[in-house]
């Protein structure tokens, strides 16, 4: 898909195709990962697109708008952390394991925090 006629590139001269794309990736790096092939797809026609991909982008914003309880959601929560954080050094402190040994004790803790 470019753009090949010039009533296409006039057109696409009046879609806010760039702020729609800059609204997209906002969402996906801060709440909706689920975002990120499609938003990586439409943003590549950044400089260039034409209605086809403005259409993608439109059906973007419609899911966006049937999902729109969907999302990471991040919360306070130190306590935790610190507990699990503190159980990883006491962990590697008491065992002589290997440093790999010693890194994935402490990721599996971080996972199952």
């Amino acid at each position: 898909m470019s753009l090949t006629t010039v009533e296409e590139r006039e057109y696409m001269s009046h879609v806010p195709y760039v702020s729609a794309v800059a609204i997209l990736m906002y969402a996906m790096v801060c709440t909706r990962p689920d975002l990120s092939q499609v938003v990586s797809m439409v943003s590549k026609y950044m400089h260039g697109p034409s209605r086809g991909h403005w259409e993608a982008v439109k059906l973007i914003l419609r899911y966006i708008k049937c999902t729109i309880d969907v999302g990471l959601v991040f919360e306070k929560d130190t306590i935790c952390k610190q507990e699990c954080i503190r159980m990883s050094i006491l962990i590697m402190q008491e065992t002589s394991t290997s440093a790999s040994q010693k890194q994935g004790m402490c990721l599996h803790c971080l996972k199952h925090r």
